[in-house]
């Protein structure tokens, strides 16, 4: 799966690579960055969800 197969979804994100990315702590600094470029365009919702239970 890449980031062009989100187009036209809903997106659930933990946010713990939310808080990480603004730290800019994330190894997945650069795919998190296309990530919300994308969802800042309208191509997809980005929603964020607390896994731990």
């Amino acid at each position: 799966m890449v980031i062009s197969d989100f187009k036209g979804k809903m997106v659930f994100l933990d946010s713990a690579p939310l808080i990480y990315f603004i730290d800019g702590v994330s190894l997945f600094q650069p795919l998190l960055k296309e990530l919300f470029n994308l969802n800042d365009n309208g191509d997809f919702a980005i929603t964020l969800q607390d896994l731990r239970g």
